[in-house]
């Protein structure tokens, strides 16, 4: 008989309010904005839904000043929150809390960049020189595959 050792790493979440990366539809995602009150745009002809709410939009611990879900043949495959000020700031805080939840996961590590990734999920926090902060959580597969529609355009 063989014994197996269950250790508490958590698996790399892919459900945001309700939303499932590589299985929610855009119908699906649009309901559910529109049941948060969050007003929406829609961009390449609906492959982005853009939400920009006065006060921000709270995940994480963090304020938000926009958030974006894109979609690969309707479903959504990318969820992504960007803070405009304070990016070194909250980029250490949300790397603590996220090493804390996923070390075992850790993908990349620099100064200004972490990124987590399992079969099914890919999550990247980082800033740039504008000091803008990004969290996107990523489909794996229907990242690439969109990704290389994206590069069959060149």
């Amino acid at each position: 008989m063989m014994a197996v050792c269950l250790t508490g790493y958590s698996q790399l979440n892919n459900k945001i309010w309700g939303l499932t990366l590589g299985s929610s539809t855009r119908q699906q995602a649009k309901n559910v904005l529109q049941a948060k009150g969050y007003p929406f745009d829609e961009f390449d002809e609906g492959a982005t839904l853009g939400v920009f709410l006065d006060g921000g939009i709270s995940f994480g611990g963090v304020t938000w000043d926009f958030v974006f879900l894109q979609f690969y043949n309707n479903t959504l495959y990318s969820i992504g929150f960007n803070k405009e000020d304070d990016g070194d700031y909250w980029f250490d805080v949300l790397k603590e809390k996220l090493d804390r939840k996923y070390d075992y996961y850790r993908n990349t590590e620099e100064i200004d960049k972490v990124s987590y990734r399992d079969d099914d999920t890919w999550i990247i926090c980082f800033y740039n020189e504008e000091n803008l902060l990004r969290l996107i959580y990523s489909d794996t597969l229907l990242m690439e595959l969109a990704m290389g529609d994206e590069d069959d355009e060149l």
